[in-house]
């Protein structure tokens, strides 16, 4: 089991990370026309109108999942984003390495909205880019959006207002994702890697 998450990861991870739903985040769902090239680097701005920059380093041992909230209380109105590198991948068979961003529902993370650059297989010469809706542990909606080299990076932004979500990936149009969250944290996390994020909050 995961040392943050009770859960055994065959049953998944009661933090969010379920790995039985990972290999459909595959590249076959991938829309070609979101495919780019962008600066790995990462920028994060949460709505609170902080400024200040900071570097989180998160790490997590094979089959592990660690996440770090970015604000103290949830807000019904949110805006952020977060461009991910992540620097080591630890691979453990059915948990495979990732880096997070997303918000979850007031202190229940079993509830929660990912966007998630994950290598599906260690063979894998590219990251797939996607998101998942997690409501109650279960996941309700999922899909692929783009792929990148594992020394790409991308721009994501999230906003949040009164249950519905906007994703945007690049300069991409925003992606509306409808939640039944009333107010969210947002968070960033890793699993079975070493990532970094670049906060600015």
């Amino acid at each position: 089991a995961c040392s943050t998450c009770p859960t055994a990861p065959a049953a998944g991870c009661a933090a969010g990370f379920i790995p039985e739903v990972v290999v459909r985040v595959k590249l076959h769902a991938l829309r070609p026309a979101l495919l780019r090239r962008t600066a790995l680097a990462v920028c994060l701005i949460v709505a609170s109108g902080l400024a200040q920059a900071e570097l989180i380093r998160l790490s997590a041992d094979p089959g592990h999942f660690r996440y770090e909230p970015l604000a103290e209380m949830p807000a019904r109105t949110l805006r952020f984003s977060v461009a991910m590198r992540i620097r080591e991948f630890t691979d453990a068979e059915g948990w495979p390495p990732a880096s997070y961003m997303g918000i979850f529902q007031g202190t229940d993370r079993r509830n929660s909205l990912q966007v998630l650059a994950i290598r599906n297989q260690p063979a894998d010469a590219t990251l797939v880019v996607g998101y998942r809706l997690i409501v109650d542990g279960q996941e309700r909606e999922v899909a692929s959006l783009l792929a990148l080299p594992p020394d790409e990076a991308i721009q994501v932004e999230i906003s949040f207002d009164e249950g519905m979500a906007a994703i945007r990936i690049g300069p991409s149009a925003p992606l509306l994702v409808g939640t039944p969250f009333a107010a969210v944290v947002p968070y960033v996390s890793v699993s079975s890697a070493t990532a970094e994020f670049q906060v600015v909050r």
